[in-house]
């Protein structure tokens, strides 16, 4: 977290004084999105209700209120119409459902504009975790539906808003043989503060008076474009597919929630053909403890990636290429008083990398990046020969690239 908060922090000392997009002739590439940070608080009532064992009966269980605190970490894009964010939970009071890195990605039909209540309407890809007692930790994610308003004041917003979960109820092993039935809250509700951060206002009067230009022609010429770059963000991964490992010998254990963690890349960008080479290094962890049983999931990934930029829409400009990736898996598992078991895998996957840079000009010496990647059929063959899948979609979302070689140019 200390980590994260130090990005935070470095990407603050970039802020130029907030340029917004209301201002005359306001919709340009260097005003279409902005760096959002700030936190974030939900509210459950009742949160959420399950089952138990009691001397053999099932029992109906009730929570009571429940309270998130989570950093918010976000951009707004087309000219104040649109927010892309995660939040990242740090803190929570209360007892029942537990919310992870939240994504969510929301409308607003009139653009956010200072001293004016804006509505909006979303949707979150929104992971959650539940144990109970000694049971599993079970990991979800669903889709809920987000509306509320905004009003923004100066560089400061403020947010008020409800989550709706249309979908509710999910299986709970109250033993290891006998499932109970669990239900989510319908209702949480958020207020959210952004702080916004305008990064690339001050390099718009040179795009205007044409010096922008005229600097990329000459350094294009001379090479100087083209640069190493050094990349950190924070970064999620999210199971795609149920282990059939997990479900044919422990289906009572639940499956796998994989932790925030930090990304590192360092690379290499080739201006003319608008390439980029990559090298992104990660590592994720989960854990599973339930009835006795217990497995750890280790995977470290170390990705070499070419991604080619496919076009420029006002500095939104997405990329997409092929990765070959080394992979380091391991699983840690114990029964009981059995032994602990290891299995390993080690080797190359290819896969697939993809997402968009907010891209104002082609001659800062810093940008921000979303990418997303997918390894398919990461597996681990356990003892008895079947396969543990730990199958992941990564996202690391407002990642900071800093190209070192363009810091001289004049």
């Amino acid at each position: 977290m200390k980590r994260i908060l130090s990005l935070l922090s470095l990407m603050a000392a970039l802020q130029t004084i907030a340029q917004p997009y209301t201002v005359k002739n306001g919709k340009t590439r260097h005003r279409f999105a902005q760096l959002e940070v700030g936190v974030t608080q939900y509210f459950a009532p009742k949160a959420g209700e399950s089952q138990t064992l009691e001397n053999g009966a099932v029992k109906n269980i009730q929570y009571g209120n429940k309270s998130t605190t989570a950093i918010f970490i976000g951009g707004t894009h087309f000219w104040g119409h649109a927010d892309f964010a995660l939040t990242i939970p740090i803190a929570s009071i209360g007892d029942g459902m537990k919310y992870g890195v939240d994504l969510q990605a929301k409308y607003y039909p009139w653009r956010i504009e200072k001293n004016k209540l804006r509505p909006y309407v979303g949707i979150s890809m929104n992971p959650f975790s539940y144990q109970q007692n000694d049971g599993p930790k079970v990991s979800k994610t669903y889709f809920p539906l987000m509306a509320g308003f905004n009003f923004m004041k100066g560089n400061n917003q403020f947010e008020l808003g409800a989550v709706f979960n249309y979908k509710r109820d999910f299986n709970y092993a109250i033993s290891r043989t006998q499932l109970g039935i669990a239900k989510i809250q319908p209702f949480i509700i958020g207020a959210t503060y952004k702080y916004t951060l305008e990064t690339t206002g001050s390099a718009e009067k040179e795009w205007r008076n044409g010096v922008t230009a005229k600097r990329t022609k000459e350094l294009a010429a001379k090479g100087k474009l083209n640069s190493f770059s050094l990349a950190v963000g924070p970064t999620s991964a999210f199971r795609l597919k149920s282990s059939n490992y997990l479900k044919t010998k422990y289906a009572f254990a639940g499956e796998h929630n994989y932790k925030t963690t930090i990304e590192l890349g360092a690379g290499y960008y080739w201006h003319k053909p608008d390439v980029q080479a990559n090298i992104a290094y990660r590592t994720f962890k989960s854990t599973i403890n339930a009835y006795g049983y217990h497995q750890n999931a280790k995977r470290t990934a170390i990705t070499l990636e070419a991604y080619k930029f496919l076009f420029d829409f006002h500095g939104f400009v997405p990329f997409i290429g092929p990765s070959l990736s080394y992979e380091s898996l391991t699983v840690n598992e114990k029964d009981g008083n059995n032994a602990t078991a290891t299995n390993t895998y080690k080797g190359i996957q290819p896969g697939i990398t993809f997402g968009w840079d907010i891209r104002p000009n082609r001659i800062q010496s810093f940008l921000l990046r979303t990418n997303l990647r997918w390894q398919p059929n990461l597996n681990v063959t356990m003892n008895n020969g079947s396969k543990n899948a730990l199958d992941q979609l990564e996202f690391n979302f407002i990642q900071l690239v800093i190209f070192p070689g363009r810091m001289k140019n004049k």
